[in-house]
Protein backbone atom coordinates (compact mmCIF):
# COMPACT_ATOMS: atom_id res chain seq x y z
CA UNK A 1 0.00 0.00 0.00
CA UNK A 2 1.32 3.46 -0.88
CA UNK A 3 2.73 5.54 1.97
CA UNK A 4 0.41 8.55 2.15
CA UNK A 5 2.72 10.70 4.29
CA UNK A 6 4.26 13.50 2.24
CA UNK A 7 7.91 14.49 2.16
CA UNK A 8 7.26 17.46 4.44
CA UNK A 9 5.52 15.47 7.17
CA UNK A 10 6.62 16.22 10.69
CA UNK A 11 8.72 13.28 11.83
CA UNK A 12 9.87 12.06 15.20
CA UNK A 13 11.57 8.91 16.38
CA UNK A 14 9.54 6.32 18.24
CA UNK A 15 10.15 2.72 19.25
CA UNK A 16 7.39 0.37 18.11
CA UNK A 17 7.12 -3.07 19.70
CA UNK A 18 6.06 -6.24 17.96
CA UNK A 19 2.81 -7.90 19.08
CA UNK A 20 4.64 -9.84 21.82
CA UNK A 21 6.07 -6.66 23.30
CA UNK A 22 9.56 -7.52 22.12
CA UNK A 23 11.85 -6.69 19.24
CA UNK A 24 11.58 -2.90 19.50
CA UNK A 25 12.76 -1.02 16.43
CA UNK A 26 13.33 2.69 15.85
CA UNK A 27 11.06 4.20 13.21
CA UNK A 28 9.63 7.54 12.17
CA UNK A 29 6.47 8.55 13.97
CA UNK A 30 3.73 9.21 11.38
CA UNK A 31 1.37 12.14 11.50
CA UNK A 32 -2.25 11.45 12.54
CA UNK A 33 -5.01 13.84 11.50
CA UNK A 34 -7.76 13.77 14.13
CA UNK A 35 -11.16 15.08 13.04
CA UNK A 36 -14.35 16.00 14.89
CA UNK A 37 -17.42 16.94 12.81
CA UNK A 38 -19.47 18.90 15.35
CA UNK A 39 -23.00 20.24 15.65
CA UNK A 40 -24.29 21.70 18.94
CA UNK A 41 -21.76 19.81 21.07
CA UNK A 42 -21.18 22.47 23.75
CA UNK A 43 -22.02 20.05 26.58
CA UNK A 44 -19.17 17.63 25.86
CA UNK A 45 -16.85 19.24 23.29
CA UNK A 46 -14.31 20.54 25.82
CA UNK A 47 -14.01 17.03 27.28
CA UNK A 48 -13.54 15.64 23.77
CA UNK A 49 -10.80 18.15 22.90
CA UNK A 50 -9.03 17.64 26.23
CA UNK A 51 -8.88 13.91 25.50
CA UNK A 52 -6.97 14.63 22.28
CA UNK A 53 -4.61 17.00 24.10
CA UNK A 54 -3.94 14.27 26.67
CA UNK A 55 -2.66 11.74 24.12
CA UNK A 56 0.68 10.09 24.90
CA UNK A 57 1.31 10.15 21.13
CA UNK A 58 2.27 13.68 20.17
CA UNK A 59 2.54 13.77 16.37
CA UNK A 60 -1.01 14.77 15.50
CA UNK A 61 -3.04 17.68 14.20
CA UNK A 62 -6.69 18.23 14.95
CA UNK A 63 -9.52 19.61 12.82
CA UNK A 64 -12.95 20.53 14.22
CA UNK A 65 -15.61 21.18 11.58
CA UNK A 66 -18.46 23.25 12.99
CA UNK A 67 -21.74 22.55 11.18
CA UNK A 68 -23.38 25.93 11.83
CA UNK A 69 -23.94 25.17 15.51
CA UNK A 70 -26.42 27.38 17.36
CA UNK A 71 -24.85 26.90 20.79
CA UNK A 72 -21.30 27.58 22.09
CA UNK A 73 -19.63 24.83 20.02
CA UNK A 74 -17.72 27.31 17.83
CA UNK A 75 -16.60 29.45 20.78
CA UNK A 76 -15.28 26.41 22.65
CA UNK A 77 -13.42 25.10 19.60
CA UNK A 78 -11.88 28.50 18.84
CA UNK A 79 -10.77 28.88 22.46
CA UNK A 80 -8.68 25.71 22.21
CA UNK A 81 -7.40 26.60 18.73
CA UNK A 82 -6.05 29.92 20.02
CA UNK A 83 -4.03 28.06 22.65
CA UNK A 84 -2.66 25.17 20.55
CA UNK A 85 -1.48 25.63 16.94
CA UNK A 86 -2.14 21.94 16.20
CA UNK A 87 -5.88 22.60 16.42
CA UNK A 88 -7.79 24.05 13.45
CA UNK A 89 -11.43 25.09 13.29
CA UNK A 90 -13.54 25.60 10.20
CA UNK A 91 -17.24 26.41 9.91
CA UNK A 92 -19.49 25.38 7.05
CA UNK A 93 -21.05 28.13 4.98
CA UNK A 94 -24.44 26.50 5.56
CA UNK A 95 -25.86 23.66 7.64
CA UNK A 96 -25.34 20.28 5.94
CA UNK A 97 -26.44 16.69 6.68
CA UNK A 98 -24.31 14.67 9.11
CA UNK A 99 -22.47 12.59 6.51
CA UNK A 100 -21.75 15.63 4.36
CA UNK A 101 -20.11 17.21 7.40
CA UNK A 102 -18.01 14.09 7.96
CA UNK A 103 -16.83 14.22 4.35
CA UNK A 104 -15.98 17.90 4.69
CA UNK A 105 -13.72 16.93 7.58
CA UNK A 106 -12.18 14.01 5.69
CA UNK A 107 -11.38 16.18 2.66
CA UNK A 108 -9.61 18.68 4.94
CA UNK A 109 -7.15 16.35 6.68
CA UNK A 110 -3.48 17.26 6.49
CA UNK A 111 -1.74 16.37 3.21
CA UNK A 112 1.10 14.97 5.32
CA UNK A 113 -1.06 12.66 7.45
CA UNK A 114 -0.52 8.91 7.23
CA UNK A 115 -3.55 8.14 9.43
CA UNK A 116 -6.94 9.67 10.13
CA UNK A 117 -8.72 9.34 13.48
CA UNK A 118 -12.33 10.36 14.08
CA UNK A 119 -13.55 11.32 17.55
CA UNK A 120 -17.20 12.27 17.97
CA UNK A 121 -17.90 15.62 19.60
CA UNK A 122 -19.49 13.93 22.61
CA UNK A 123 -16.98 11.04 22.74
CA UNK A 124 -13.44 10.93 24.04
CA UNK A 125 -10.20 9.07 23.49
CA UNK A 126 -8.27 7.42 26.30
CA UNK A 127 -4.68 8.72 26.62
CA UNK A 128 -2.92 5.84 24.83
CA UNK A 129 -5.44 5.59 21.97
CA UNK A 130 -3.32 7.05 19.18
CA UNK A 131 -0.11 5.47 20.43
CA UNK A 132 -1.57 1.95 20.60
CA UNK A 133 -3.52 2.14 17.34
CA UNK A 134 -0.66 3.60 15.31
CA UNK A 135 1.68 0.93 16.68
CA UNK A 136 -0.76 -1.76 15.53
CA UNK A 137 -1.13 -0.12 12.12
CA UNK A 138 2.64 0.08 11.66
CA UNK A 139 2.96 -3.65 12.37
CA UNK A 140 0.47 -4.45 9.59
CA UNK A 141 1.06 -2.18 6.56
CA UNK A 142 -1.58 -4.03 4.50
CA UNK A 143 -4.31 -3.11 7.00
CA UNK A 144 -6.27 -0.05 5.81
CA UNK A 145 -8.61 0.04 8.82
CA UNK A 146 -7.60 -0.61 12.43
CA UNK A 147 -10.15 -1.39 15.13
CA UNK A 148 -10.10 -1.47 18.92
CA UNK A 149 -12.42 -1.90 21.87
CA UNK A 150 -14.37 1.05 23.20
CA UNK A 151 -16.80 1.71 26.00
CA UNK A 152 -20.26 2.41 24.56
CA UNK A 153 -22.52 3.64 27.32
CA UNK A 154 -22.07 0.97 29.98
CA UNK A 155 -20.68 -1.84 27.82
CA UNK A 156 -17.60 -2.66 25.77
CA UNK A 157 -17.85 -3.13 22.02
CA UNK A 158 -17.27 -4.54 19.44
CA UNK A 159 -16.39 -8.24 19.53
CA UNK A 160 -12.83 -8.40 18.24
CA UNK A 161 -11.03 -11.34 16.65
CA UNK A 162 -9.88 -14.04 19.09
CA UNK A 163 -7.05 -12.78 21.30
CA UNK A 164 -4.15 -12.44 20.51
CA UNK A 165 -4.99 -12.36 16.78
CA UNK A 166 -4.52 -8.84 15.43
CA UNK A 167 -4.57 -9.25 11.65
CA UNK A 168 -7.67 -10.27 9.67
CA UNK A 169 -7.82 -10.37 5.85
CA UNK A 170 -10.31 -7.74 4.74
CA UNK A 171 -12.66 -10.09 2.89
CA UNK A 172 -12.70 -12.43 5.88
CA UNK A 173 -13.58 -9.58 8.26
CA UNK A 174 -16.52 -8.57 6.05
CA UNK A 175 -17.74 -12.13 5.48
CA UNK A 176 -17.69 -12.66 9.25
CA UNK A 177 -20.23 -9.87 9.79
CA UNK A 178 -22.41 -10.86 6.84
CA UNK A 179 -22.76 -14.43 8.09
CA UNK A 180 -23.69 -13.45 11.64
CA UNK A 181 -20.25 -13.95 13.19
CA UNK A 182 -18.41 -11.34 15.29
CA UNK A 183 -18.68 -7.71 14.17
CA UNK A 184 -15.25 -6.07 14.36
CA UNK A 185 -15.84 -2.43 13.40
CA UNK A 186 -17.89 -0.47 15.95
CA UNK A 187 -18.30 3.31 15.61
CA UNK A 188 -15.95 5.74 13.80
CA UNK A 189 -14.53 6.83 17.20
CA UNK A 190 -13.32 3.23 17.65
CA UNK A 191 -11.52 3.04 14.27
CA UNK A 192 -8.30 4.37 12.75
CA UNK A 193 -8.15 4.80 8.96
CA UNK A 194 -5.13 4.97 6.72
CA UNK A 195 -5.25 8.42 5.20
CA UNK A 196 -4.77 7.16 1.65
CA UNK A 197 -8.14 5.35 1.67
CA UNK A 198 -9.79 8.49 3.09
CA UNK A 199 -8.31 10.45 0.18
CA UNK A 200 -9.13 7.77 -2.39
CA UNK A 201 -12.60 9.19 -3.09
CA UNK A 202 -14.16 12.65 -2.64
CA UNK A 203 -16.85 11.22 -0.35
CA UNK A 204 -15.26 8.68 1.99
CA UNK A 205 -18.65 8.16 3.68
CA UNK A 206 -21.52 7.50 1.25
CA UNK A 207 -23.84 10.41 1.93
CA UNK A 208 -26.98 8.56 0.85
CA UNK A 209 -26.32 5.56 3.15
CA UNK A 210 -27.81 5.49 6.65
CA UNK A 211 -24.79 3.73 8.21
CA UNK A 212 -22.08 5.16 6.00
CA UNK A 213 -19.25 4.31 8.41
CA UNK A 214 -20.12 0.61 8.12
CA UNK A 215 -20.46 0.87 4.34
CA UNK A 216 -16.98 2.46 4.15
CA UNK A 217 -15.50 -0.63 5.81
CA UNK A 218 -17.12 -2.91 3.22
CA UNK A 219 -16.11 -0.63 0.34
CA UNK A 220 -12.44 -0.56 1.33
CA UNK A 221 -11.83 -4.01 2.80
CA UNK A 222 -12.53 -5.76 -0.49
CA UNK A 223 -8.98 -4.89 -1.56
CA UNK A 224 -7.37 -4.10 1.81
CA UNK A 225 -7.00 -5.78 5.17
CA UNK A 226 -8.04 -5.16 8.77
CA UNK A 227 -6.09 -5.07 12.03
CA UNK A 228 -7.33 -4.97 15.61
CA UNK A 229 -5.80 -3.59 18.80
CA UNK A 230 -6.96 -5.57 21.84
CA UNK A 231 -7.22 -2.51 24.10
CA UNK A 232 -10.12 -0.36 25.34
CA UNK A 233 -9.13 2.98 23.83
CA UNK A 234 -12.20 5.23 23.63
CA UNK A 235 -15.45 6.19 25.31
CA UNK A 236 -18.49 6.46 23.02
CA UNK A 237 -21.45 8.26 24.52
CA UNK A 238 -24.91 6.88 23.85
CA UNK A 239 -26.78 9.54 21.93
CA UNK A 240 -29.74 11.23 23.52
CA UNK A 241 -32.96 10.17 21.82
CA UNK A 242 -31.49 6.86 20.68
CA UNK A 243 -33.68 3.78 20.61
CA UNK A 244 -34.27 2.40 24.11
CA UNK A 245 -36.64 -0.51 23.56
CA UNK A 246 -34.85 -3.86 23.31
CA UNK A 247 -37.30 -4.86 20.58
CA UNK A 248 -36.57 -1.70 18.58
CA UNK A 249 -32.82 -2.13 18.93
CA UNK A 250 -32.98 -5.79 17.90
CA UNK A 251 -35.07 -5.03 14.82
CA UNK A 252 -32.85 -2.11 13.85
CA UNK A 253 -29.81 -4.39 14.04
CA UNK A 254 -31.50 -6.90 11.73
CA UNK A 255 -32.51 -4.17 9.28
CA UNK A 256 -28.99 -2.76 9.19
CA UNK A 257 -27.67 -6.27 8.59
CA UNK A 258 -30.21 -6.79 5.78
CA UNK A 259 -29.31 -3.52 4.07
CA UNK A 260 -25.59 -4.37 4.15
CA UNK A 261 -26.33 -7.87 2.82
CA UNK A 262 -28.37 -6.44 -0.03
CA UNK A 263 -25.60 -4.01 -1.02
CA UNK A 264 -22.44 -6.03 -0.37
CA UNK A 265 -23.52 -9.66 0.08
CA UNK A 266 -22.83 -10.75 -3.49
CA UNK A 267 -19.35 -9.21 -3.39
CA UNK A 268 -18.28 -11.19 -0.34
CA UNK A 269 -20.54 -14.27 -0.31
CA UNK A 270 -21.47 -14.81 -3.94
CA UNK A 271 -25.04 -14.87 -5.29
CA UNK A 272 -26.18 -18.08 -3.56
CA UNK A 273 -24.57 -17.20 -0.22
CA UNK A 274 -26.05 -13.69 -0.23
CA UNK A 275 -29.56 -14.95 -1.07
CA UNK A 276 -29.40 -17.51 1.74
CA UNK A 277 -28.27 -14.96 4.33
CA UNK A 278 -30.94 -12.47 3.21
CA UNK A 279 -33.64 -15.15 3.57
CA UNK A 280 -32.44 -16.10 7.05
CA UNK A 281 -32.15 -12.52 8.24
CA UNK A 282 -35.55 -11.56 6.82
CA UNK A 283 -37.12 -14.61 8.50
CA UNK A 284 -35.52 -13.60 11.82
CA UNK A 285 -37.00 -10.10 11.50
CA UNK A 286 -40.54 -11.33 10.86
CA UNK A 287 -40.30 -14.05 13.49
CA UNK A 288 -39.43 -11.38 16.03
CA UNK A 289 -42.24 -9.10 14.83
CA UNK A 290 -44.68 -12.01 15.08
CA UNK A 291 -43.59 -12.65 18.66
CA UNK A 292 -44.08 -8.99 19.47
CA UNK A 293 -47.59 -9.08 18.00
CA UNK A 294 -48.38 -11.99 20.32
CA UNK A 295 -47.12 -9.94 23.24
CA UNK A 296 -49.68 -7.21 22.52
CA UNK A 297 -47.33 -4.25 22.10
CA UNK A 298 -49.13 -0.95 21.59
CA UNK A 299 -49.69 1.12 18.46
CA UNK A 300 -46.67 3.32 19.16
CA UNK A 301 -44.35 0.32 18.75
CA UNK A 302 -45.84 -0.60 15.36
CA UNK A 303 -45.72 2.98 14.15
CA UNK A 304 -42.03 3.15 15.02
CA UNK A 305 -41.39 -0.18 13.30
CA UNK A 306 -43.00 0.98 10.06
CA UNK A 307 -40.90 4.14 10.12
CA UNK A 308 -37.77 2.14 10.86
CA UNK A 309 -38.44 -0.24 7.98
CA UNK A 310 -39.00 2.71 5.65
CA UNK A 311 -35.65 4.24 6.63
CA UNK A 312 -33.97 1.04 5.43
CA UNK A 313 -36.03 0.92 2.23
CA UNK A 314 -38.47 -1.80 3.34
CA UNK A 315 -42.24 -1.94 3.76
CA UNK A 316 -43.87 -4.00 6.49
CA UNK A 317 -45.45 -7.21 5.17
CA UNK A 318 -48.53 -7.45 7.43
CA UNK A 319 -49.60 -10.98 6.30
CA UNK A 320 -46.11 -12.26 7.06
CA UNK A 321 -46.22 -10.71 10.53
CA UNK A 322 -49.60 -12.36 11.06
CA UNK A 323 -48.29 -15.76 9.91
CA UNK A 324 -45.41 -15.64 12.38
CA UNK A 325 -47.76 -14.46 15.14
CA UNK A 326 -49.97 -17.49 14.45
CA UNK A 327 -46.95 -19.79 14.57
CA UNK A 328 -45.90 -18.18 17.86
CA UNK A 329 -49.37 -18.77 19.36
CA UNK A 330 -49.34 -22.37 18.11
CA UNK A 331 -45.94 -23.00 19.74
CA UNK A 332 -47.23 -21.56 23.02
CA UNK A 333 -50.37 -23.72 22.85
CA UNK A 334 -48.35 -26.88 22.18
CA UNK A 335 -46.05 -25.96 25.07
CA UNK A 336 -49.01 -25.68 27.46
CA UNK A 337 -50.48 -28.98 26.25
CA UNK A 338 -47.20 -30.72 27.04
CA UNK A 339 -47.44 -29.48 30.60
Amino acid sequence: MRDAAGATAKLAEVRFLDKDGEGAVTATKPLVSVVTPAYNEEKYLAECIESVLAQTYDNWDYLIVNNRSTDRTLAIAEHYARNDPRIRVQTNDEFVPVMVNFNTAFRSISKDAKYCKVVGGDDRLYPQCLEKMVATAERYPAAAIIGSYGIYGARAQPVGPPFPQEFVPGREACSSYLTGKPYFYGTPTILLYRADIVRSRPRFFSEEYLHADLAACFQHLEDNDFAFCHEILSFNREREGSLTSDAQIYNRYILEHLSVLEEFGRTYLGDAGARQQIRWKSAALYRHLGERLCSGLDREFWTSQRKQLAVFGHKMNAPRVGLHAALCLLERLIGRMRW
